[in-house]
């Protein structure tokens, strides 16, 4: 049991799932509220005094104005409670986003009953979303990812990367076309912005020769993609890549024949 002194107190507000500790000056005039900056600084000697760990709130959460407060985040959670391997498992998702969950939990050195217990409680909080994805040629099943959610990134304070609004199953495919071109010597850059600002999702190069490559799931902006990668007034090699044969065939049949384009399938990447 804590035994707080004069002005501390521990606070539940509905709004949170967690207490936190808060410090009461005492400010003589009892129409006067303390100022901000003083209610941080005896909030943190607080906590430093008690070792009691705490959500931050969110830049402008002023606790000086209680009429004037931001509503919490839905993700004002501490992640304290995680287990070891909860948290092992969904910083290696951070880290190694596009390895396959096989791979994965060896790289974050779980066995497989840890790694399904952390994966079986990381959905449930809401912290990771499973993906079921097929790039491997074959009539094998789908191989499974593990994705941070928004509310992980808000969670543990990381910043989100800039994909613009592309899917996960788009930037996996990218990124595996991006690392086939690699191992053949070319150096790569995605969502690479051409000079007319196209933002072309792999750009590699090796010796002064330039490849561009445009992923394609969904088929209503194919052509302008095409356009503006050839706006560029050069003839550098443009592959457009597709996740299967179907889509391969939509692709061609939007693409007039005489652009020189080279179509393949993802699984040709692998």
């Amino acid at each position: 049991m804590l035994e707080l002194g004069p002005g501390n107190a521990i606070v539940q507000y509905g709004g949170l799932s967690e207490p936190f500790p808060v410090y009461f000056p005492y400010a003589g005039d009892p129409e006067k509220y303390p100022d901000e900056s003083k209610i941080q600084t005896n909030k943190k000697r607080f906590l430093e005094q008690y070792g009691v760990n705490r959500y931050e709130p969110p830049k402008g959460y002023n606790f000086s104005s209680p009429d004037k407060r931001e509503a919490p985040p839905e993700a004002a959670i501490k992640v304290n409670h995680l287990s070891e391997h909860e948290r092992t498992l969904l910083e290696a998702s951070f880290e190694h986003e596009f390895l396959k969950y096989s791979d994965l939990i060896q790289k974050a050195g779980l066995n497989t009953t840890q790694a399904q217990k952390a994966k079986a409680s990381l959905i449930d909080e809401g912290l990771i979303e499973p993906k079921k994805i097929k790039i491997r040629p074959g009539g094998g099943a789908a191989a499974l990812y593990l994705t941070p959610t928004e509310k992980a990134y808000k969670v543990l304070g990381r910043k989100k990367p800039q994909a613009g609004n592309t899917s996960f199953e788009h930037r996996l495919f990218a990124h595996t076309v991006a690392e086939y071109y690699e191992r053949k010597g070319y150096t790569t850059r995605l969502e690479h912005k051409l000079a007319n600002g196209h933002p072309v999702d792999v750009f590699a190069e090796k010796d002064g020769q330039v490849i561009l490559v445009e992923v394609t799931l969904s088929f209503s902006n194919l052509s302008q993609n095409i356009s503006l990668c050839r706006g560029e007034g050069t003839d550098n090699p443009l592959v457009i890549v597709a996740k299967d044969k179907k889509a391969l065939r939509k692709c061609r049949s939007i693409v007039s024949s005489r652009e020189q384009i080279d179509f393949k399938l993802i699984q040709d990447f692998v």
